[in-house]
């Protein structure tokens, strides 16, 4: 399972990153000098991030009018509650904040080389503790939601159970695409990393306009919709 995860993943990056060497310093925007390309580089950062706040404000307030009032929508939320945690727990920004400087380090020292073999490495280990967390979170996940909203109706709490066991997958594409965005941005290239937050929020959108409905099943139909959206960011 590392080997092939190990695999795809070099394949990916190889095809991403592997571009003609730029010079020390410079991005990726032919023709400019340092100090303009980091101007260009932080306004693309601040409109990605801008639109990423719009799209993702945009995909929570479709959840009720689209999954109803009630408890069709209150399990689709409750559901995404420990997914979430796990993602913050184990990921959050830690896997960029890993990659990005070893790697851009590795390259400014010229030994990109045995850079890409110590992120090679993370990628397999990271890939490996994500998928065993997200196998035990499929499990746990009647235990654990229960566990963390004693109260609920069991109606709500049922519910919150399947979309939760649809959303865990998501953790290990979330995790796949924070590798990615690391490595982009040791490689100056902020372009991708900047809008693919808004694609992702996107792909939910149509996600939920397209498949919800105020139903057990719509809101289990969204939440393989959002995970499906992850596999999208991550490619």
């Amino acid at each position: 399972m590392s080997g092939r995860i190990s695999h795809s993943i070099k394949r990916i990056t190889n095809r991403l990153f592997h571009a003609p060497e730029r010079k020390s310093g410079a991005l990726s925007i032919s023709g400019a000098s340092p100090g303009q390309s980091l101007s260009v580089a932080a306004i693309i950062m601040m409109i990605g991030l801008l639109l990423s706040k719009l799209t993702g404000q945009l995909r929570e307030i479709l959840i009720v009018p689209i999954l109803g009032y009630g408890t069709v929508s209150d399990a689709f939320i409750i559901g995404f509650q420990i997914p979430d945690l796990f993602y913050q727990l184990l990921i959050g920004g830690a896997i960029q904040a890993a990659i990005t400087p070893t790697l851009a380090a590795a390259i400014e020292r010229k030994k990109e080389r045995e850079g890409w073999h110590s992120i090679s490495i993370f990628i397999n280990l990271s890939a490996m503790a994500v998928l065993a967390a997200v196998i035990l979170g499929e499990i746990l996940s009647p235990v654990l939601i229960p566990l963390y909203n004693q109260g609920k109706a069991a109606e709500t709490v049922e519910l919150a159970i399947r979309v939760s066991q649809a959303l865990f997958p998501q953790v290990f594409f979330m995790m796949m695409a924070a590798l990615c965005i690391g490595i982009l941005n040791a490689y100056r290239k902020f372009t991708s990393t900047s809008f693919g937050p808004s694609v992702y929020n996107l792909c939910v959108v149509l996600a939920m306009v397209l498949l919800g409905q105020a139903s057990a099943l719509g809101a289990v139909r969204v939440a393989a919709g959002v995970m499906l959206a992850a596999c999208v960011y991550f490619i």
